[in-house]
């Protein structure tokens, strides 16, 4: 979670179920959404909130200058210093709420969830500014508030991307300040906890990190709810983030808000959870410029396997029919070998990891050449993982290195992003536009050239 500012709040804070002991203390937001709390004393540890057998603290709340009352919840007290004065207690926090308190028992439920990511206004693409230039002395500037927009994610969901501003001027007047910025809401008709809202919020940040080819965190995360009045803010260690912001340039975007059509953000929080290894793996790899070269191939083509084997239920032959075969075999082993032999053979229905990449290059094979390159191509994969996996000798020369690597790696992921394009319903057609268009997967295409040709 980025925090441009770190936060820094005094106050005083106590247990829920002991209101009467109350200690003073210093409440640190840092970049990234580190939580910290350092008390001029210690809370008592004689309180049912403290789970049993740990250091956890489930709720401690507290009221701070700025917020007034906050919440932390699953706190973990890590470090205590004694001296010949006050004992200070530091506490670390897994979430924060800035301006409501809740009590011992109470469960925190929301029906709304607000938040920023880096590079949405570039990837919305969508601006109130026009600007007409009358002659070299007058230029006019209009600015009308977009329209916010609304998509359906589930019967109770709904997922909006909301528009504000900001103005300002100064007292002697040379310029001009009017800011548009984008938001995303994920609103519901039921009340639900805040996990399930930031586990919507991390599958919709993916997707834009998918869309716009860098990092993204979530920054700005608002909730609200029935059982209090205005927005509380809200801040957690979330997931994906990267100290440094991207520079987001729409040149280089796979796709924008305007090439997805009404279901596809539905389409993608399905697929995520059915191929969650596959997504996972994709987005581990992410800045790919920290990972090593061998280190980034394998977690992308154990990625690529096991969406083969989700997506596709292809067997060597009928289940039952090896099932059958496989009893025939094992009862006839020595009974000493039987469990090593029954270990051996259990995947061994399973499709080669050759013809699963083949699988997986037919539906976009016009993009990855002849025949023959395909299954270059494909052998060049097959023996990398391989080599890569066991170190074999006899496949190391087989094995690509290097430069070589590079550009399978390359292959790779342009063909997670052609088929995750395809999971999110784009048309053939589109897909199509977007590899023609789109650098960001037409150069990856273009590696698969090279990963054929000669050497290693």
């Amino acid at each position: 979670m980025r925090i441009k500012d770190e936060i820094r709040l005094l106050g005083s804070f106590w247990l829920p179920e002991t209101p009467e002991d109350k200690i003073s203390g210093i409440l640190t937001v840092s970049d990234g959404g580190d939580i910290s709390l350092e008390l001029i004393g210690l809370l008592t540890k004689k309180s049912s909130l403290v789970s049993s057998g740990s250091d956890v603290i489930k709720r401690i709340v507290g009221e701070t200058t700025k917020y007034g009352y906050v919440t932390l919840e699953q706190c973990i007290e890590i470090q205590r210093q004694y001296s010949t004065s006050q004992p200070i207690s530091k506490i670390t926090a897994n979430t924060l709420y800035g301006g409501v308190r809740y009590d011992a028992d109470e469960e925190a439920a929301f029906n709304s969830f607000s938040f920023s990511v880096d590079g949405l206004d570039e990837w919305l693409g969508i601006s109130g500014f026009e600007y007409t230039y009358s002659n070299a002395h007058n230029v006019n500037i209009d600015f009308k508030l977009p329209n916010d927009i609304s998509f359906e994610l589930a019967e109770e969901l709904t997922l909006e991307f909301l528009f504000t501003y900001q103005s300002g001027h100064q007292l002697t007047q040379k310029e001009a300040l009017l800011s548009q910025k984008a938001y995303i809401r994920i609103k519901s008709t039921n009340e639900l906890p805040l996990e399930r809202f930031q586990k919507l919020a991390n599958r919709i940040t993916h997707l834009l990190r998918l869309a716009i080819g860098l990092e993204a965190s979530i920054s700005e995360v608002e909730v609200t709810s029935k059982e209090f009045e205005g927005k509380v803010d809200v801040f957690y260690m979330s997931t994906p983030f990267s100290p440094e912001e991207p520079q987001v340039v729409s040149h280089f975007m796979l796709f924008n808000l305007n090439d997805m059509k009404s279901d596809t953000f539905k389409l993608w929080l399905t697929h995520f959870d059915k191929y969650s290894p596959t997504f996972n793996s994709y987005f581990a790899i992410q800045p790919s410029s920290k990972r090593l070269l061998e280190e980034r191939y394998i977690t992308l083509i154990g990625g690529l396997e096991s969406y083969s084997r989700r997506s596709n239920n292809k067997k060597l032959m009928d289940q039952n029919q090896y099932d059958q075969l496989i009893d025939g075999i094992i009862d006839k082993c020595p009974l000493e070998h039987q469990e090593w032999l029954e270990g051996r053979l259990k995947f061994g229905n399973e499709i080669a990891l050759r013809e699963r990449v083949m699988g997986l290059i037919e539906p976009f094979q016009g993009y990855f050449g002849s025949k023959k390159a395909r299954k270059n191509l494909v052998s060049k994969i097959v023996d990398t993982r391989n080599y890569l996996t066991h170190f074999n000798e006899d496949l190391e020369k087989q094995s690509a290195k290097g430069t070589r690597l590079l550009s399978l790696i390359f292959v790779l992921e342009a063909l997670y992003q052609l088929h995750f394009l395809s999971l999110l319903g784009f048309s053939k057609e589109k897909i199509a536009a977007i590899v023609k268009t789109k650098p960001s997967i037409r150069d990856r295409i273009e590696h698969a050239k090279s990963s054929t040709s000669s050497g290693s």
